[in-house]
């Protein structure tokens, strides 16, 4: 992961648990740039720290 950070790639988390649960990652993975969450449902931007796109529940 480091590598590719410091090829500028773009590292995502993927995973089906929500952000709170993913908090100490954060420190420790700090090459991560977004989450995607809750089983594709979230997406947050860990760097800007704003959800990026979410879905309703009627969609």
């Amino acid at each position: 992961m480091v590598k590719a950070a410091e090829h500028n790639k773009t590292i995502i988390l993927n995973t089906g648990r929500n952000p709170a649960e993913l908090e100490e990652f954060n420190n420790t993975l700090p090459e991560i740039c977004y989450l995607i969450c809750i089983s594709g449902a979230l997406v947050y931007d860990l760097k800007e720290n704003v959800v990026s796109k979410s879905f309703d529940e009627d969609t």
